[in-house]
């Protein structure tokens, strides 16, 4: 009996000495497109009015991984259909954080097309501070948006909506108090 007990305390002993075997911290890899990566609350304002209230906007790394690239996903609040995520992939400056979109088109419907431009992007880092207290980042844009009926051949027939937008928030933290 002494023996059994004596193999299974050394068997115990040694599975507890490699057990707590330490390891190298692992190492943390971004994309190229870090910090701008991210979920924002943003609202929407018309000279300086507001006319949206915050929604959630989507910063992402593009395939391509290129650094030159992000993808924007905005739901489009602005027109019928609201809710319908339209992703657009900006070029990116790095270096000074800083983004922008020309000449940007999308079917947005059979009915009708979305042109937009993206000026003045621009991402601060811990810029922000919410109404919780948490430091976050911070985000702003232009966005000159254009939304065009057309025919069923695809010929443009009409100017259904167009407008300004200044679209400006904050990083999500992820604390409940934060969210909108």
């Amino acid at each position: 009996m002494n023996r059994k007990i004596l193999i299974f305390a050394l068997i115990l002993g040694l599975a507890a000495l490699f057990a707590c075997e330490t390891m190298d911290e692992p190492e943390m890899e971004t994309t190229s497109t870090f910090p701008l990566n991210g979920e924002y609350w943003v609202t929407y304002s018309m000279g300086g009015t507001m006319v949206a209230d915050y929604h959630l906007l989507t910063l992402t790394n593009t395939a391509a991984d290129d650094g030159k690239h992000i993808l924007i996903k905005e739901p489009v609040i602005m027109v019928n259909g609201a809710g319908s995520m339209i992703p657009v992939v900006a070029n990116a400056n790095m270096d000074n954080l800083t983004f922008n979109v020309q000449d940007f088109e999308y079917t947005y419907n059979d009915t009708s097309i979305v042109k937009l431009d993206i000026t003045d992007g621009k991402f601060w880092e811990d810029k922000y501070t919410t109404n919780a207290g948490n430091k976050t980042d911070s985000i702003y844009m232009m966005v000159t948006y254009d939304e065009l009926a057309v025919d069923t051949s695809g010929n443009v027939i009409d100017t259904a909506y167009s407008g300004t937008f200044e679209i400006s928030g904050y990083k999500r933290t992820g604390w409940p108090d934060d969210d909108h």
